[in-house]
C-alpha cells in the first residue's frame, strides 16, 4: 500500500502504509508478517486474528527505513536460522514513544522503556516482548555505520538511557523527521538521512568514549577492522592478529572476553558472513566450498559442522532457504 503525493508542485516521498482499521486484523497481520519476514517472527498476543490492530507508516529516507508502529502487545524471534537464511544485515534503532521492550538479545538481559533508544543487530539473536506501544525504528544498513568509523559488532542490545541529553537530542530529531518527512522529495531524503547516519554515529563515539577523530584509533576499533579485512585469510588466529599488531595475547583476550574471546569472535564472523553471502541470489550459483575458502575455512565437512553448530542447518539447508527479504526493505 504506497502513495505518493504532489504538494505544490513537488512529488513526497512515496510511502507504505498498513492499518487494522481500514483492512480488518486477519489481512493487516498477514501482510505485517511477510512485510517483516526478513528481520524477525513476530507473534501478537491475541485470541484471534480478527484482533490484531496496527498502524504503521514506512518511508525511505536515502538507505534508511523509517517505520512508525502503533500496536499491541507482542513477541519478536530472530533465530540463528533466520540469520543464516535471510541475508538481511541491517541495524535497528528503535525509540518508544509508548511501551517498551524486555527480554534476551544473545542470552543477555534486555529492558527498554519509554524514552529510550535501543539498537539491535540482524546478524544476531533476539528474543524480546513489547508491550502495547508506539515507536520509530530507523533500519540502517551496515556500511555507513562503518564507514563512520563505528563497530557495528558492539551494538546489539545498546540503550541509550531516555535520562542522557544526548537521547533527547536523538529522540528530538527521530520526532521531526517524522513530522516532516511526509513533505520531503526523493533528493531531500537522501540527504536527511545521510546527515541522520552522521548524527547517530556522532552519539555512539560520544557514548562509548571513541571519536575518529583522535590520533590513534580505538585499539578495539582496529582489531575489528584488520578482522574484517582479513576474514579469508586461514592463518587469522589469536597469535598471528597479537603479533601483526603488537598486543599480547592476555590483552587481546581481555579486549573481546564479553564476545567470548577473539577466536570465537573470527569464527562467528567468518560464519555470519558466508551464511551472508549464501543468502544473496548470486550466492546460488557459486559452489559451498567455494564461500568456506573466501571465508578462511580450509576443509569442507570443518565449515559444515561449525555451521550446522552455530545456526542449527547445514550450508545446503541455509542456501536453499534463502531468498525471504521483507518487503519493506526491497521497495
Amino acid at each position: 500500500m504506497g502513495e505518493t503525493v504532489k504538494m505544490e508542485g513537488r512529488e513526497t516521498l512515496p510511502t507504505y502504509r498498513l492499518s487494522s482499521r481500514l483492512v480488518g486484523g486477519a489481512a493487516a497481520l498477514e501482510e505485517f508478517q511477510e512485510a517483516t519476514a526478513g528481520a524477525f517472527t513476530s507473534i501478537p498476543e491475541i485470541v484471534s486474528r480478527a484482533d490484531f490492530r496496527i498502524d504503521l507508516r514506512g518511508l525511505h529516507l536515502g538507505r534508511l527505513l523509517m517505520t512508525e508502529a502503533c500496536s499491541g502487545p507482542a513477541r519478536f524471534e530472530r533465530s540463528r536460522r533466520m540469520i543464516a537464511t535471510t541475508g538481511t544485515d541491517h541495524i535497528y534503532l528503535i525509540r518508544y514513544a509508548e511501551g517498551g521492550s524486555t527480554g534476551t538479545v544473545e542470552g543477555r538481559d534486555f529492558h527498554v522503556r519509554p524514552g529510550d533508544i535501543c539498537f539491535l543487530d540482524l546478524t544476531r539473536v533476539r528474543e524480546t516482548r513489547s508491550e502495547a506501544f508506539r515507536n520509530i525504528t530507523l533500519v540502517i544498513p551496515r556500511a555507513p555505520l562503518e564507514a563512520r568509523g563505528i563497530d557495528t559488532g558492539s551494538l546489539h542490545g545498546l540503550i541509550l538511557p531516555r535520562e542522557q541529553p544526548l537521547t533527547r537530542l536523538l529522540s528530538d530529531h527521530l520526532d521531526s523527521l517524522s513530522a516532516h518527512a511526509g513533505q520531503m522529495t526523493v533528493v531531500e531524503a537522501d540527504m536527511v538521512g545521510d546527515a541522520t547516519v552522521s548524527l547517530v554515529a556522532s552519539l555512539i563515539e560520544r557514548r562509548s568514549g571513541m571519536s575518529t577523530t583522535h590520533a590513534r584509533p580505538h585499539r578495539r576499533a582496529e582489531v575489528l577492522r584488520y578482522i574484517s579485512a582479513h576474514l579469508g585469510d586461514p592463518d587469522l588466529t589469536p597469535s598471528t592478529l597479537a603479533a601483526r599488531l603488537g598486543l599480547s595475547r592476555a590483552a587481546l583476550y581481555r579486549m573481546f572476553e564479553e564476545d567470548g574471546g577473539v577466536a570465537q569472535l573470527i569464527r562467528e564472523r567468518r560464519l555470519t558472513e558466508a551464511a551472508l553471502a549464501l543468502a544473496i541470489p548470486a550466492g546460488q550459483t557459486v559452489r559451498i566450498s567455494q564461500v568456506a575458502r573466501r571465508f578462511g575455512f580450509v576443509d569442507d565437512s570443518g565449515f559444515s559442522r561449525a555451521f550446522r553448530n552455530h545456526f542449527g542447518i547445514s550450508p545446503r539447508e541455509a542456501r536453499d532457504c534463502a531468498g525471504v527479504l521483507p518487503k519493506s526493505m526491497n521497495e
